[in-house]
């Protein structure tokens, strides 16, 4: 199933065209995240764990929240953790952040943030910043798939970044496996983390 290119939000519906297919059997879950999309738009963030096994749809749901969000005019950047790009820190938040539209990062700024010493924090003390430039302009959304194969500077930033960013417009939604990163899901939840799990179909 096509992921899409990271950060990149959908477009509207070309105007008479037949858009996308709804996605159903996922009403309930969907109505929840409606209501925090509609909190956002009101200025209140927060943080979704969508858990899911493999083919419950953790990837079809990260998508209509992204048309969602679309619909209203707010921003998305969706990025997927790739296990067999573990050894790039940060390499989802960065990809999908740098290929947004417009992007939210300067890759000439990272290119001299990763030069430096202790690169990974002044990384990360980029991206807050940025995202807190950004969420204080409009509202945004950040969504992960795959957290179960992110990397350790990846799952760091997503412990830290939701917390310092609690009280501003930005939603995070983050799709993982049961019981996949693990430590970083419960540090979120007991932050006040919505959980979502997906069950089978009928």
């Amino acid at each position: 199933m096509s992921r899409g290119r990271p950060g990149h939000a959908t477009p509207h519906p070309p105007s008479g065209g037949a858009g996308p297919l709804p996605l159903r059997g996922r009403e309930d879950e969907l109505a929840l995240i409606g209501r925090d999309l509609e909190a956002l738009g009101g200025g209140h963030g927060g943080v979704i764990l969508i858990e899911g096994a493999p083919g419950s749809g953790k990837t079809s749901v990260l998508e209509e929240i992204e048309r969602r969000a679309a619909g209203t005019g707010i921003r998305t950047f969706r990025a997927a953790c790739d296990a067999a790009a573990g050894a790039m820190p940060l390499s989802p938040l960065l990809d999908a952040l740098l290929h947004g539209r417009p992007p939210l990062l300067d890759a000439r700024v990272l290119r001299e943030i990763a030069a430096m010493p202790d690169a990974r924090f002044w990384m990360l003390q980029e991206l807050q910043e940025r995202l807190e430039r950004a969420a204080l302009a409009a509202p945004l959304v950040v969504a992960v798939d795959d957290l179960h194969w992110a990397d350790e500077a990846t799952l760091l930033a997503l412990r830290t970044l939701p917390e310092r960013l609690a009280t501003h417009a930005l939603l995070w939604v983050l799709a993982r496996r049961p019981g996949g990163a693990a430590l970083t899901a419960g540090r979120l939840q007991e932050s006040g983390a919505r959980s979502l799990v997906l069950g089978a179909l009928e």
